[in-house]
Formats: structure tokens, sequence, C-alpha cells
């Protein structure tokens, strides 16, 4: 993945360079069509790929966490693990719901022309945009049901005490977790924000 993000940017500098210095006899015309068009073809179709297995992936994997927060309740009936799990299994199917409605148009180009390509892959870098977005506010609502989750799995109401250590590796282990989760949101937006910066230009200079 970080690899393909590299070579994107690499490529993303090359149609740049192509678009700032057209050849002394290209018309005003013709200088958008010479773009890396090839290019810039390759980028959208492979994407459009991606978003498919992106999109069956979050299917299988959402799928598989509801069965497994499910079965977990049916085997801690407490009303507060039910209450946990099922609050967790609303934010899974409702991250799912919300990233098909941010897909929606996403999958192809209006037309067969290299605007059209452009355009799309300018609107697929603002959409990750407002589902990276997204995605910090369902870490944080994850978080907040895990906070008190730990909190009454490890000191439920009448039973034995557990002692600093238990809650140091519980909520230490969480942190970590939230922490890379929100590392790998900060270093996707970086990302985003410099590609769509580069498409914008794109964008503007074939307008």
């Amino acid at each position: 993945m970080i690899r393909d993000n590299h070579e994107e940017a690499a490529e993303l500098s090359a149609w740049m360079e192509d678009w700032r210095s057209p050849d002394p006899g290209d018309t005003p015309v013709e200088a958008p069509h010479r773009l890396a068009t090839a290019a810039i073809l390759r980028q959208v179709k492979r994407r459009s790929l991606g978003l498919k297995l992106l999109t069956a992936g979050e299917v299988t994997f959402v799928t598989g966490v509801v069965i497994a927060l499910t079965l977990f309740a049916l085997r801690h009936p407490n009303p507060f693990d039910v209450a946990a799990m099922a609050s967790l299994c609303l934010l899974a199917v409702g991250a799912v719901v919300f990233s098909f409605w941010n897909r929606r148009g996403l999958w192809r180009p209006v037309a067969e022309t290299t605007t059209a390509y452009l355009a799309l892959a300018l609107e697929r870098v603002r959409r990750r945009q407002r589902g990276l977005r997204a995605a910090r506010w369902l870490l944080a609502a994850e978080t907040a049901v895990f906070i008190p989750w730990i909190w009454h799995t490890l000191h439920p109401p009448g039973t034995w005490r557990p002692g600093l250590l238990h809650f140091a590796l519980a909520y230490g282990y969480l942190a970590l977790v939230v922490g890379v989760a929100a590392a790998g949101i900060w270093w996707l937006e970086r990302w985003t924000r410099r590609e769509l910066a580069a498409l914008s230009e794109l964008h503007e200079g074939d307008a």
C-alpha cells in the first residue's frame, strides 16, 4: 500500500511537470490532451478496482464483527455487556452504510474523456477526505464505548477488585490501538491533502 502511494505521488508529480512545461509546439487546446492521458486512465481504473475490493472487504469484515459481538452478547447477557456490544454493532453497520453513501457516483466517469476521468479522480479524493473525517468520529465513538466497558469488565459490582496492573494493561492496550489508528488516519489525511492539491491544479488547468 505504501509503495503504491509513493508510486502514485511520483506519477502525480510527473503530470504536474508535464502540465507546467508543455512542448513548444503544443497549442493551448492540445496541451491538456497531452497531459499523460494514459496515466490518468490507469490511476482511475486501478482505484476503481480498489474501491470494489475495499467495499467487499468492509462488508465481509463488518459481517464478521457483528456476528462475533452478537455471540459475545449472547454468552454474556449482562445488560451492560449487551448494551456495549449493541452500540459497537450499530457503529460498525453505520460505518458501512456511510461508506456506501459516501462512494455513490464514484464507480465510473460520466464520459470517456480525460477531463471526466480527472474530475472523477478529484471527487474521489474529496470523498476520501470526508470519509477520514468520519473515521475520526467513529474512532472517538468506539473509544467512548470501550472505556466504561473495560471498567465494568474488570470491576463488576460485588466481585473482586483487580489490581492497578490489570487496569494499566487493559487501558494501555486500548490507548495503543487508538493511537495506531489515529496515526494511520492522520497519515492518510496528509497524503490526501497533497493529492487533492495536485489534482485540483490539474483540473483548473484543464478547465
